[in-house]
C-alpha cells in the first residue's frame, strides 16, 4: 500500500509510527505480542483490533472497498453518509427529513463527549454540519440542545477552540434564543473560548455587549449564572474594565441571589488583578455601594468572602478608605459583629478591615464613642 499523504480530508492521513504510541488510542490497552497495532485508514491513529473492528469504504480517501477504521471515524463517516444527500454549500434545505434532523445531533453529541474524538470532528468536516443544523428552521429544541452541547465540548478543547471561535456570531445569536438551556450552552461555549489567548480579543469584542444586555433582561437564574460565568472568564482580559465597566459587578451584586453574589466577588478579584486602573474605576463607577450591600448579605459565606475581597483587593488607597468611612462601612461591620455565633474567621476579617482603615484615616468607632487611632 502506498504511504498515505498528509491531508486528513482530500488525501490520506499520515499514519502514526509504531513508536509514537505504546497504547491503543481508543481503549488505552497496552500493545504487546498479543495486542497488535492497527492503523485506522481514515485518521491514521493506532488502535487495537477491537477498536478497529468495523470497516467502511472511504471514497474521499480513494478507498473504494471497505477498510479498517476506528469507532470514531466509522461514526463520523456514517454521519457524513446520512447528511451528504442534503448538505450543499454548508447548508441544509428546509425539507430535510425529520429523522435525519433528529438522529444526527444525537450522534454528534455522543461523539463529542470523548475528548479523543473532538479533533476528528473538526478535521473531518462536521463543524459546518453542526452550524447548518443549529440554524435549520425545523430543528427541535431537544436536538438543538444536543448540537449546542457538542459545541460546548469542542470549545473546551484547545485543539478545536480556534475553529469554534470562527462561529462567534452564531453563539451571539443563540444568546437570544427562547430556550434557557440553549442560552446556557452558548454562554458555556463563550466562557471556554475566552480562555484561548489567540482568540480572546475577538471573543471580548463580539460577545461582551450581548452578554451584558442579556444579563440585564433575563429573569432565569440558570441563564444569569451562565452569563456570570462567561463574564468571569472574559474579565481576565486587560481591556474588560474599559469595555464593560463595573455594570456586570453591580448587576450581579445587587441580584439578591447568593450564587450571583459569589460570582460578583470573583469578578472583583479578577478585575483587581488584570486592570491597573481598577481602584479608580471602582470609586467612579459606583462599585462601593453594591459592595457594602454584600457585607449585609444573609449568607455567611458571602459576608466572609466580601470581607476578604475588601481587605485583599479594595482597601488599597486613602481615597477608598475615606469613601468607605463616608458610606458607613463601620455601621455594616458593627451589625456583623452583633450576629450571634459570628465565626472566628469573620471576626478576624473584621479586625483586618479596621486595621487597614486605621492605616489611612482617623475614624469614629460606633460601638463605644469617638476614638482617634493611628498605626502606631
Amino acid at each position: 500500500m502506498d504511504e498515505p499523504t498528509a491531508s486528513p480530508v482530500v488525501g490520506r492521513p499520515r499514519w502514526m509510527k509504531d513508536t509514537e504510541s505504546a497504547k491503543c488510542i481508543g481503549c488505552n490497552s497496552q500493545f504487546s505480542t498479543f495486542v497488535r497495532r492497527h492503523h485506522c485508514r481514515c485518521c491514521g491513529d493506532l488502535f487495537c483490533s477491537s477498536c478497529t473492528s468495523r470497516v467502511v469504504s472511504l471514497p474521499q480517501l480513494k478507498y473504494s472497498e471497505p477498510v479498517r477504521v476506528c469507532n470514531c471515524c466509522f461514526d463520523i463517516t456514517l454521519i457524513r453518509n446520512k447528511i451528504s444527500p442534503y448538505f450543499n454549500q454548508n447548508a441544509l434545505p428546509p425539507d430535510v427529513p425529520q429523522a435525519v434532523i433528529q438522529q444526527i445531533p444525537k450522534m454528534i453529541s455522543e461523539l463529542s463527549s470523548d475528548v479523543h474524538n473532538q479533533r476528528k470532528i473538526v478535521q473531518q468536516g462536521l463543524l459546518p454540519v453542526m452550524v447548518a443544523l443549529i440554524v435549520h428552521p425545523t430543528i427541535p429544541i431537544a436536538s438543538l440542545a444536543l448540537v449546542t452541547k457538542a459545541l460546548v465540548a469542542l470549545s473546551s478543547n484547545p485543539d478545536t477552540q480556534q475553529e469554534v471561535g470562527g462561529e462567534l456570531e452564531l453563539l451571539v445569536s443563540l444568546l437570544q434564543h427562547e430556550s434557557p438551556p440553549i442560552q446556557c450552552n452558548s454562554c458555556a461555549a463563550i466562557a471556554l473560548l475566552a480562555t484561548n489567548e489567540r482568540i480572546q480579543d475577538q471573543v471580548l469584542m463580539k460577545v461582551l455587549n450581548p452578554l451584558l444586555q442579556l444579563l440585564m433582561c433575563s429573569a432565569n437564574k440558570d441563564v444569569q449564572i451562565s452569563i456570570g460565568m462567561a463574564i468571569l472568564s472574559l474579565s481576565l482580559h486587560p481591556l474588560f474594565l474599559e469595555r464593560g465597566g463595573l455594570s456586570p459587578f453591580i448587576t450581579l451584586a445587587m441580584s439578591g441571589d447568593t450564587r450571583l453574589q459569589e460570582l460578583s466577588l470573583r469578578l472583583v478579584e479578577n478585575l483587581s488583578q488584570s486592570a491597573a486602573e481598577f481602584h479608580e474605576n471602582f470609586l467612579s463607577g459606583g462599585g462601593l455601594h453594591p459592595f457594602l450591600e454584600l457585607l449585609s448579605s444573609l449568607d455567611t459565606d458571602v459576608r466572609l468572602h466580601s470581607l476578604r475581597v475588601l481587605n485583599q483587593r479594595i482597601v488599597k488607597t486613602r481615597e477608598i478608605c475615606e469613601k468607605l468611612l463616608e458610606e458607613g462601612v463601620l455601621r455594616h461591620v458593627t451589625v456583623l459583629m452583633s450576629f450571634d455565633g459570628t465565626a472566628d474567621s469573620l471576626l478576624l476579617e473584621i479586625l483586618k478591615l479596621i486595621f487597614n482603615l486605621v492605616q489611612h484615616e482617623e475614624f469614629k468607632l460606633p460601638i463605644s464613642g469617638n476614638f482617634k487611632l493611628n498605626s502606631s
